[in-house]
């Protein structure tokens, strides 16, 4: 189909579903947009949009951005979530989300909605104890529909405004909370409003982001091996959004700082338990982010090192688990691989109907084994965006079965609440030493079930005065801690596999993508594991124990 020889063609014919009134504003916004690049004319879903080509990277019938995209919905939860199953989507999405937000972060507290749409988050945040919340939307219809649902809330504020020139006083909100925005928004958008929110916020105080990742909700997500190195938009064909990866926005909150030397710790992230449930997809995540005062005053220019010092931290990192994948096995981002790491999965009888944790995942091989092996449920941990984000891209090839069943959660250990518990708590090379053994052990036993099983390997070591612990040590702590039939055993897989490993790295040719000193840093560390544990000063212990 080529394109029509003008738009008022197209909005006259190809368009018996408009309302009048909808048909003059197209015709409006395409004035506005008239010889703003090229356009591209597509049919999704019997409605037409109009995309902006030459690199503009902007919708040429949107005044501020998703405008028109938006017009050709009613207010509604169905056109609020783009799903014919919101009815029933949207109550457990919404209880897992507040679940999920500790309710500490809004209580009593001044909160900002951005992008509130028709009120389905305004209304539960105002229900469960909000001091006074600001619902802002960019279109007219969708406030008031929020404001005939909550306007009778005392605290209840209602705003239409782009989010992209939104400004409101230093340190006016408590809390930020988002639900679909930044999706909709360009990187150097979506940059400056983080900014922006963080200097709005209040001392420790927290934003809440979700957003829809990798691709669009439905769509199979088709990767490559580039893909590890692409800006993570997948290609906009039927609505105006761009689908980042969980690394993005974690990295765009690491490079946010406020003049005062503020800047964004990320607490938590998660996939969305109700769209694996549904779906099948686990690219829907969540993030929760707490302003924290981490530096000195900032100048323009120190602020400018620090974001590229953030990116720069993000890429060394993202370089360095590539790295230990490609000597370490796809998955395996640990010594030893999976010949090292699968000693713990034959520690016990079987996985079969258990619910399992792996509290170090690492890029998610031990997590997606036990789910291939018949666990009921497998949750992976980690504290590494970049971890979170290879595991998400692993996990897509595993098949919708082992999808239902597997999901990754990004938090410190010993931040992490969850309230379930867990049949078997598992960790391949647990960071564990005599600082944190105390405290993460007893983590570990209390998000064990009664009679649950702990099956943890870490590196041990028998040289005086280093951090690490001896096995015995190792036992004697894991007793302190509550744990019952302990038994320790020395993983004799460990040895040969660094040894094949250490060797695979030399012959493997240099990434181009690695500084070769980064790359040296990483095998030097290799070979200094390798001739620790030939002589005996370090090996791999295996934990197992029970309450």
């Amino acid at each position: 189909m080529g394109p029509p020889k003008n738009a008022a063609d197209v909005i006259e014919s190809g368009s018996s579903d408009w309302s009048p009134t909808t048909r003059n504003k197209m015709k409006q916004y395409w004035q506005v947009g008239a010889g703003i690049g090229r356009w591209v004319l597509v049919l999704a879903g019997g409605c037409w949009y109009w995309q902006v080509g030459a690199g503009i990277g902007r919708w040429v019938l949107v005044l501020a951005g998703g405008c028109w995209y938006w017009q050709i919905y009613a207010p509604s939860v169905e056109s609020m979530m783009l799903s014919h199953d919101a009815p029933h989507l949207a109550v457990e999405e919404q209880e897992e989300i507040m679940n999920y937000v500790p309710s500490a972060t809004y209580k009593g507290k001044k909160v900002l909605e951005l992008g509130a749409g028709i009120g389905r988050y305004t209304t539960l945040l105002l229900e469960n104890g909000v001091k006074e919340i600001t619902a802002v939307d960019f279109m007219e219809v969708y406030v008031e529909e929020n404001r005939k649902q909550n306007g009778h809330f005392s605290g209840a504020n209602f705003l239409c405004a782009d989010v992209t020139t939104l400004q409101f006083p230093q340190e006016s909100f408590d809390m930020v909370f988002s639900n679909w925005l930044l999706m909709y928004l360009t990187d150097r958008e979506v940059e400056g409003l983080l900014c922006r929110m963080l200097s709005w916020l209040t001392p420790e105080g927290h934003i809440f982001i979700r957003e829809s990742c990798y691709h669009q909700s439905g769509q199979p997500l088709h990767l490559s091996e580039s893909y590890y190195h692409q800006s993570g938009n997948v290609k906009r064909t039927e609505n105006p959004s761009f689908y980042r990866t969980p690394l993005e926005y974690a990295s765009k909150l690491g490079q946010c700082c406020t003049i005062e030397g503020e800047t964004y710790h990320l607490i938590k992230a998660k996939s969305i338990q109700t769209y694996i449930n549904l779906y099948r997809n686990p690219y829907q995540l969540c993030f929760l982010a707490q302003k924290t005062a981490v530096l000195p005053p900032t100048t323009g220019l120190c602020r400018k090192s620090i974001v590229t010092a953030a990116a720069a931290s993000t890429e060394q990192e993202l370089n360095t688990a590539l790295l230990q994948e490609s000597i370490h096995g796809k998955t395996w981002g640990c010594y030893g691989g999976g010949e090292s790491a699968l000693v713990l999965a034959r520690s016990t009888a079987t996985f079969e109907g258990k619910t399992v944790l792996d509290a170090n995942c690492a890029t998610g091989g031990l997590v997606m084994h036990f789910a291939q092996e018949g666990a009921a449920r497998v949750v992976g941990l980690t504290s590494s965006p970049v971890c979170l984000h290879l595991s998400l891209l692993h996990l897509n090839s595993k098949g919708k079965e082992i999808i239902a069943k597997t999901s990754f959660e990004l938090s410190s250990l010993l931040e992490w609440e969850r309230r379930d518990k867990f049949d078997i708590v598992c960790a391949n090379q647990m960071p564990l030493n005599k600082t944190n053994g105390t405290m993460v052990l007893a983590k570990l036993r209390t998000l064990l079930k009664e009679s649950g099983q702990m099956l943890i390997s870490i590196i041990t070591s028998s040289i005086k005065n280093s951090d690490l612990l001896s096995e015995e040590e190792l036992r004697t702590l894991a007793a302190s801690a509550g744990f019952q039939n302990i038994e320790t055993s020395i993983n004799a897989d460990f040895l040969p596999s660094i040894i094949k490993e250490l060797a695979a790295s030399k012959e493997t040719l240099p990434s181009s993508d690695m500084p070769d000193v980064q790359r040296e840093d990483y095998v030097n560390k290799l070979q200094d594991q390798v001739e620790k544990v030939s002589k005996g000063l370090h090996q791999l212990t295996v934990l197992s124990a029970a309450l």
